[in-house]
């Protein structure tokens, strides 16, 4: 007969962070600060440019460059916030059975769907990446900017998540409950 002593359960340490993961983590908080200080300046592009268009056509004169300049600051904007500033646990997400789950099963599921995000967003970034490097030869129609620099935007934000699932599941993994036998 086993009594409860038998079963033990591994905790994780409260020590501090090797020097490596704390030089990523610094540097990835001065990355997210700087896209902040980009997307911040861009929505104030947008909001100017904006501001312009509608005014020039109460004057009764329409200005395409400002649809160009604000669809495509809004394209960065998103990608590069969703990229580098938006956390899992900011994401829209369906976890109604998920909040359910505990220990175990929880961290099993945890560690499928990272896993799963990573296998989707790895396969579809090559043609992703190529798709962008074909539009090279298309330009938006008023400032006629190349669509590959426009959309280059997407491409950085599939790499950034699938840096960032490889970093989720490797955390995941470290602390993963780990219950062995005596």
């Amino acid at each position: 007969m086993k009594g409860k002593s038998d079963t033990v359960l591994i905790t994780k340490s409260k020590k501090e962070p090797p020097f490596l993961v704390e030089r990523i983590e610094k540097i990835g908080k001065r990355i997210e600060l700087g896209v902040t200080f980009v997307c911040v300046l861009m929505f104030c592009v947008v909001f100017i440019s904006f501001c312009i268009k509608i005014v020039a056509r109460y004057v009764g004169h329409g200005v395409a460059w400002a649809d160009d300049l604000s669809v495509v600051f809004f394209i960065w904007i998103l990608f590069l916030a969703n990229a580098f500033m938006v956390d899992d646990k900011k994401q829209i997400v369906f976890d109604i059975v998920f909040k359910k789950l505990k220990g175990r099963t929880r961290f099993v599921v945890d560690v499928f769907r990272t896993v799963l995000v990573l296998i989707v967003f790895a396969a579809a970034t090559p043609g992703s990446l190529d798709y962008i490097h074909f539009l090279t030869r298309e330009r938006t129609s008023a400032l006629e900017w190349r669509l590959d620099w426009v959309y280059s935007c997407f491409g950085i934000f599939m790499i950034a998540t699938i840096v960032r699932q490889v970093f989720r599941l490797g955390f995941l993994i470290k602390n993963s409950p780990q219950p062995f036998q005596k």
